[in-house]
């Protein structure tokens, strides 16, 4: 049968409506790239990411949508909700604002590696001398628009410090689009030096729009991680995380959850089926690096870190100061008191010091005669143990003093004097509420017996309880021989 042509036309518009594909109906999701989502480097894996949730999320469709780098901020609170694919330092920035979420990280492959880290580059032309950052000063350099961290703020950082002068580069520094044209303007002798991501370099190299053997990398390698050594890039500054993909608070947190689950588990097969892909996702790194390099260079939203206003403080803290201003005043009246009951106990301390001057004095006094007399002094513990002696020891029984403190009164003793002890081998303490005064006989250090005549009491404490003896010794060997011939 032969259709007219309204009937033909007809037809073939119901045949497209129904063929037409349901994600005309879906849902858009902006995935806002803030700068350098239009380099080379992030441009394919942000389009590969949009098409492949667009695939695996049935009803939302995924589109990528550049945002200059300069006045980002305003662009992204007037969203409200999807993604935004952003540097760490932009993440700080825009969270001291809204309540945004960190989903993934962007992970890079290169030479058999993986990392999701970056940094900056600071190179030259391979004909400029340039051998330390210092002979910057007064160069023409060349950086990106509104690069928050990934190369022109990482160097600047190094270079802070190093103490480099920044007032003397702000105005030679020439600001594009992005790191391409960095490496464009350098080449062209349109600056002397030139600010990039670390990677770019050799990105630009195997597409064949940079011979690496016309630049020379400055090194600020006293400044650099050790980790940078197993960094697949050349690289001149420490190492920073990776851009990451957020969450605007106004996204779905169970889309959020989703895309973060996906690209998760997405491999770079899944993301780009051809293999051209060279970088894929990760979670997201601790940004606390990017936080003190804000802080060091004062910038948002750092600008006032370390500078501090009387009357902000004094705004903050006025209940504080309040209460310290009172808390002065009854400082003030115990410091008062204080100071005269120290005036009464000062004059008692010198009273005491004079006592135990006295007492050391009469001590000293006894000890000088105790030593110039040839009598041994000594102490022992309850358990008979020696716990001091006078140097005459040594004298008399030829004992070290040093050998002597520890042992019982027990050891020193002679056999016989051992067997009238008996068990006990208490001597001393045989009655302990008399004063225990007798003749001993004692061993020598070399085994001779001598003859002692000693004097020995208790030592009480508060309680009345016995915590050992002091006695002293005097030999009266020659004396008991002249006896013993009569």
């Amino acid at each position: 049968m032969k259709l007219s042509g309204p009937v033909w036309k007809c037809a073939c518009l119901g045949l497209l409506l129904w063929a037409a594909p349901a994600r005309s109906g879906a849902q858009p999701v902006s995935i806002l790239a803030l700068g350098h989502g239009e380099d080379l480097r992030n441009a394919p894996l942000l389009e590969k990411t949009a098409a492949y949730l667009s695939q695996r999320l049935p009803g939302y469709e995924f589109k990528v949508t550049r945002v200059a780098s300069r006045n980002w901020m305003a662009p992204v609170e007037k969203a409200g909700a999807g993604l935004v694919f952003m540097d760490p330092a932009q993440f700080i920035q825009l969270e001291a604002r809204l309540p945004i979420r960190p989903v993934v990280s962007v992970e890079r492959f290169a030479q058999g590696r993986r990392t999701c880290q970056s940094g900056g580059v600071l190179f030259s032309r391979k004909d400029t001398v340039l051998g330390r950052p210092e002979d910057l000063q007064g160069r023409t350099l060349a950086g990106v628009q509104g690069d928050p961290m990934a190369s022109t703020l990482a160097v600047l950082r190094e270079l802070v410090t190093r103490k480099v002068d920044l007032n003397k580069l702000s105005g030679n520094l020439i600001l594009v689009p992005n790191d391409q044209t960095v490496v464009e303007v350098v080449l062209k002798k349109a600056a002397d030096a030139g600010l990039v991501t670390a990677g770019v370099l050799e990105q630009m190299a195997a597409v064949g729009r940079l011979n690496l053997g016309d630049i020379r990398i400055l090194s600020l390698a006293d400044t650099s991680p050790s980790e940078a050594r197993d960094y697949p890039f050349q690289v001149s500054t420490q190492l920073y995380p990776e851009r990451l993909l957020a969450a605007l608070p106004g996204t779905d947190p169970e889309l959020v959850r989703q895309v973060a689950a996906l690209l998760l588990a997405a491999s770079r097969a899944d993301l780009d089926p051809e293999g051209k892909l060279e970088a894929g996702w990760t979670l997201p790194d601790s940004r606390e690096g990017t936080r003190q390099a804000l802080r060091d260079l004062h910038l948002p939203p750092y600008e006032q870190y370390g500078k501090v206003a009387f009357s902000t403080v004094l705004r903050q803290y006025m209940y504080w100061v309040i209460g310290a201003g009172a808390l002065f005043v009854v400082l003030g009246l115990i410091l008062s008191y204080t100071t005269s009951l120290n005036r009464t106990l000062g004059d008692e301390i010198e009273e005491r010091k004079d006592a135990q001057r006295s007492l050391q004095e009469s001590i000293e006094r006894f000890e000088y005669i105790a030593t110039c007399s040839g009598d041994w002094i000594w102490e022992t513990d309850s358990e008979e143990r020696f716990t001091y002696s006078n140097d005459a020891l040594q004298k008399l029984l030829g004992w070290p003093r040093k050998e002597l403190l520890g042992k019982p009164f027990f050891d020193i003793l002679s056999s016989a004097e051992k067997e009238m002890v008996g068990d006990s081998q208490k001597i001393l303490g045989a009655d302990p509420s008399a004063i225990f005064h007798r003749r001993v006989k004692l061993l020598t250090a070399d085994g001779r017996v001598a003859v002692h005549d000693c004097t020995a009491g208790p030592i009480r404490n508060k309680k009345g309880e016995i915590t050992g003896f002091r006695g002293v010794s005097r030999d009266v060997t020659a004396e008991e021989r002249m006896v013993s011939f009569r």
